[in-house]
């Protein structure tokens, strides 16, 4: 039981090594990266944080990707609701 516990608390912390790695050892910004909605809120908040300018385009293409995003899962989701089996099984 203790073991599964101290596995649970590190799989908590697993979405961090990605940001902890980038803090680490900084990569040169590509505009395909801000495609990428956790990784772009990564880039845009470091450069802030180093009062660098974000371009528009990169902007653009943060924007597009996540409503873009959303919109797959929102016609995923409407299509899902749609179905039968779904009314019936209530």
């Amino acid at each position: 039981m203790k073991e599964a516990q101290s596995y649970m608390s590190l799989l908590m912390l697993l979405p961090i090594v990605p940001t902890i790695l980038l803090m680490v050892s900084p990569v040169k910004n590509q505009l395909w990266m801000f495609t990428v909605p956790f990784l772009a809120q990564n880039q845009m908040l470091l450069k802030v944080v180093r009062g660098e300018t974000i371009e528009p385009m990169q902007w653009t293409a943060y924007l597009l990707a996540g409503l873009g995003l959303a919109a797959v899962l929102w016609f995923a989701a409407t299509r899902r609701y749609h179905q039968e089996r779904l009314a019936i099984s209530a």
